[in-house]
């Protein structure tokens, strides 16, 4: 009697299994390039352009690359990236509620 229901049921979850990625392929791509880079100049920039994508990034995951660029920058001791990172950090705290 309540058997079909549940057939159903589980052939519907289980006939539609697909591996899910949760991020944009380019934010992976971003995040990868991030990581092997060892010039500090080229890794600024492309946390910047992983950055600008903040609307797709969690508030972790922005907090983190925001606080990269602001150390990054305050090394290279370049005034434009600076305050590019604080900005990017301004807009950790708003997306946060603070």
């Amino acid at each position: 009697m309540y058997r079909k229901p549940y057939l159903y049921l589980l052939i519907i979850c289980f006939n539609n299994i697909q591996q899910v990625f949760c991020q944009t392929q380019t934010i992976d791509s971003l995040k990868h390039q991030i990581n092997i880079t060892a010039n500090n100049n080229k890794k600024l920039e492309l946390i910047f352009a992983l950055c600008s994508k903040r609307h797709s990034l969690s508030t972790d995951t922005l907090y983190k690359y925001a606080t990269i660029a602001k150390t990054l920058s305050k090394a290279e001791t370049n005034v434009h990236d600076t305050i590019l990172a604080e900005y990017y950090f301004i807009n950790y705290l708003i997306k946060k509620g603070q």
